[in-house]
Parts: structure tokens; C-alpha cells; sequence
């Protein structure tokens, strides 16, 4: 075997937590203008097949054996880096057998890499994201009630479960700007990489979450389809965000999603202890969890309680009009989510 590298690193999301940003920095040549001693093996964006190979089915079968020919054939540097937001949904055991039985014999170490978000901002970012991509079609009142009242979005015992499996290194960052090197989620995890302060260029924010008017969009049309494949529905998804975006020129309508004064209160009550939890994790004790809670709950009731009551624009008509002929193509839906996936990543 070639000569191992000095550390692994593992980033693991969480998600909806600036993953894009990260990733489509690592396969841009901002990395190599950087000359930093780092390689961030394979092709694609992220890894998001290997996290989700592991997910469905022990060990990860292909997509392992093709990770162990990636760090094979990478070259040698002394920081390798795996990337992917669907590795914060495994158990932490199969993440660790992994690393033990793929990862561990190509390094000296391997660190795993974990950015956890405020409560309430996290929440909208996921519904947005299950919105966009035709997974939920909820109204916004009915997943903040259900959510909640599960505690999907707890994260101290999550990160308890991470710490038991890899001690040490488990490394633990919040999404809180004023607790990240340079500010942003790019530089601070080169930072961590390397053991040195770093400077990086203007990082874009990438995947941003669609607007109210966006969503409530989107949200017409996978009623439509709501019967179409899951691939086809998150090709459309990705396909009307593009489209979207670029019939409003970048620009927002201004609005956010807001919270009903009973669905604010159940919230807040819910995720009070776990934000002073995490923050005794982190060492935080101030300007932490237990703070972004209470500032984000102050006007939380302020915005749209329903996108799907907002009137359709001329951006969301254009963006529906021009998804419509990828809905009619006389293929199967498999072909046809390929195929428009592709699309969007070329006119992207």
C-alpha cells in the first residue's frame, strides 16, 4: 500500500448546515490556488452515493470498494477529505465500522467533522428542502406540529451516541458565525484541516433555501406529481430552484416562514433544553444555542405561516412553464430524472 495519509477527515454535515459551500469549494480550483497539502478524492461534488450505500446496506458494498480504489489512486497529501451531509443520518456504529474497515488503514488518523445548526433556522432549512425536492407537501403549520412533537430536530443525545463511538475524534463546530474561523463554514473547516488560521476567498453561499414564493411554487407543482418517482420529483425540485433563481436574478421576495403563536410556544418549550445542552458540549457560555433560540423566537411569528397561500408570480410562472416538458417526455421516470439532473448541473 503507498504511504498512508497523516489525517482523514470525515464532514458529516449536519444537514442543511452550508455542505454545498464546502463541497463545491473542495472541487474547485480555489483549493489549488491555495496550495494547501490536501486531496479530496474522487469525481463527484460530494460522497453522497458512499453515505448512502452505507445507509442501505452494511459495509456499503460497491461504493466502499470504490472508495478504498479512490484512496488508493488519490495522490498522497498529508490531509485526505470525505464529504457528504447524509453521513450525520447513520448510526454511529455502522460510520465507525467504516472507518475502521475502509478508512482507517489509508491513515494515521481520521477525525470526523460535525456543524450543527440553531434550532428554528435548521428547521425551515429542511422544510424548504423537503419542499423543493417533493418529499413533503405539508402545509408549513402541520410539519412544524409534527416535528416537533417528535423532537426531530434534537441534537444532544445525537451527538452524545457520536462522542461514545469516536471519543476524541469526534469534533464538534456550530453554525454560529461569531464561533467560526473567518466567519464562515469553508474557512473554519480548513482550518481545522490544516491546524492553521487560514484566509479563503469570497465564498458564495451555495443550495440556498427557496423563498416563500419559491416554495409555495414548487410546492404546486409536485401536487401534480406527487405520484412520479422520488427521483423524478427531486430532479424537478433542483430544476425549478435553478429556473427560479434566475427569472428573480438572485433577488428574494423579502419574506420568511413564520410560525403560528401556538406552534412558536410548543417549539421554543421543546428545544430550551437541548440548545443549553449542546452549548455545554461545546463549552459555549454565552452567544450559543440557548441564545440564538430565544432571539430567533422573538419574532418567529413574523412572516408567512403558509407558502402555499402566496399569489404565483411572473418568476414562478416562467419556472413552472419551462419544467412542464420534462413531465410529458414519453420515457420512463428513471430516464427522465437522469437526464434532467444532468441538465441542471450543466446549466448551473
Amino acid at each position: 500500500m503507498a504511504a498512508k495519509f497523516k489525517s482523514i477527515y470525515v464532514h458529516i454535515g449536519d444537514m442543511k448546515a452550508g455542505s454545498t459551500s464546502l463541497q463545491r469549494f473542495l472541487r474547485s480550483d480555489g483549493v489549488s490556488a491555495m496550495d494547501l497539502d490536501m486531496v479530496y478524492p474522487g469525481w463527484a461534488e460530494n460522497h453522497n452515493r458512499l453515505a448512502k450505500a452505507l445507509r442501505a446496506r452494511a459495509g456499503g458494498g460497491l461504493m466502499a470498494q470504490i472508495c478504498r480504489a479512490q484512496l488508493t489512486l488519490a495522490p498522497r497529501a498529508s490531509v485526505c477529505v470525505l464529504s457528504d451531509e447524509h453521513f450525520s443520518v447513520l448510526a454511529p456504529d455502522v460510520l465507525k465500522a467504516f472507518v475502521s474497515n475502509v478508512l482507517q488503514p489509508f491513515a494515521e488518523r481520521v477525525h470526523l467533522v460535525h456543524y450543527v445548526r440553531p434550532h428554528l433556522s435548521r428547521m425551515r432549512s429542511v422544510y424548504a428542502e423537503v419542499v423543493k425536492i417533493g418529499a413533503d407537501l405539508r402545509h408549513f403549520q402541520a410539519f412544524v406540529q409534527q416535528s416537533t412533537g417528535r423532537g426531530r430536530f434534537l441534537q444532544s443525545e445525537t451527538i452524545d451516541a457520536w462522542r461514545q463511538q469516536f471519543g476524541d475524534a469526534y469534533i464538534l463546530r456550530p453554525l454560529l458565525r461569531q464561533h467560526l474561523s473567518g466567519g464562515d463554514i469553508v474557512t473554519d473547516f480548513l482550518s481545522i484541516c490544516t491546524g492553521n488560521a487560514v484566509a479563503t476567498p469570497d465564498i458564495p453561499v451555495e443550495n440556498k433555501s427557496l423563498d416563500p414564493t419559491g416554495l409555495g411554487g414548487v410546492q404546486r407543482i409536485h401536487r401534480l406529481i406527487q405520484h412520479r418517482s422520488p427521483a423524478l420529483r427531486h430532479a424537478v425540485g433542483y430544476e425549478f430552484d435553478r429556473l427560479y433563481r434566475k427569472h428573480t436574478a438572485g433577488a428574494t421576495d423579502g419574506l420568511r416562514l413564520a410560525l403560528s403563536p401556538h406552534n412558536a410556544a410548543s417549539f421554543e418549550s421543546r428545544y430550551r433544553m437541548d440548545a443549553t445542552g449542546i452549548d455545554q458540549r461545546l463549552g459555549l457560555e454565552g452567544h450559543g444555542f440557548a441564545d440564538a433560540l430565544v432571539c430567533a423566537m422573538e419574532d418567529a411569528t413574523v412572516g408567512m405561516t403558509d407558502p402555499f397561500d402566496l399569489t404565483t408570480t411572473p418568476a414562478v410562472s416562467a419556472a413552472s412553464k419551462a419544467v412542464r416538458p420534462w413531465l410529458s417526455m414519453p420515457l420512463p421516470d428513471r430516464a427522465v430524472s437522469s437526464a434532467l439532473a444532468r441538465y441542471t448541473r450543466l446549466r448551473r
